[in-house]
């Protein structure tokens, strides 16, 4: 998104603690009304509302249980839950299929 802007000037007029919360307030625009934390884009921040703020928006908090029967485990997202059935079960047996579900782990390697 701004891969193009120079953040050069930052580190030769401002202390290290200025320069962080200038990268901040310009990477992360889009803020949450209800605690200020800045987003990149208006998905993320519709996300961590539905995450983080449930009881503000009147809305029931969704949990997402383990696709594992025996683990009583339950997540906010529900990539989060796939993510912890195949990390700690070792889920699903066989593997995942290429293409079947996507990718659970949200871009991390």
């Amino acid at each position: 998104m701004h891969s193009n802007l120079n953040l050069s000037f930052c580190h030769t007029i401002q202390t290290d603690e200025v320069c962080r919360r200038i990268r901040k307030q310009i990477l992360r625009p889009v803020k949450c009304y209800y605690c200020g934390k800045g987003h990149q884009y208006q998905a993320m921040l519709d996300r961590h509302i539905n995450v983080h703020h449930r009881k503000e928006t009147g809305k029931a908090k969704q949990q997402h249980p383990c696709p594992v029967d025996t683990c009583p485990k339950q997540y906010a997202r529900s990539d989060h839950a796939y993510r912890h059935a195949i990390k700690a079960h070792d889920w699903p047996p066989g593997g995942i299929k290429s293409g079947s579900r996507g990718n659970v782990d949200g871009g991390r390697k």
